[in-house]
């Protein structure tokens, strides 16, 4: 019976994993879009590289019209910026 359970709690573990890792992929393709096109503009040239920035290029746009691209590159540029604090 114990083995049977460490293998039920093993499989609840790689679900919840799988799931996280889902999830973090979902995000990253929505806030990260840049990136992704950035990255498909590194692939070697052929024709499934094209159809990848084909693709990139449409994904980001989309992120860019709903705004989620956008959001982060204003983000990226408030971190970026210097910030002066002053002492009252």
């Amino acid at each position: 019976m114990q083995g049977e359970d460490a293998q039920n709690h093993e499989e609840g573990l790689a679900m919840r994993a799988s799931l996280l890792f889902l999830v973090v992929m979902g995000l990253l393709l929505i806030f990260q879009s840049s990136a992704l096109l950035t990255l498909s503009y590194d692939l070697p040239p052929g024709q499934i590289s094209e159809s990848a920035v084909t693709f990139c290029e449409w994904w980001h746009g989309v992120m860019q019209d709903l705004g989620p691209a956008e959001f982060t590159a204003s983000i990226s540029d408030w971190i970026e910026q210097p910030h002066e604090q002053t002492i009252g």
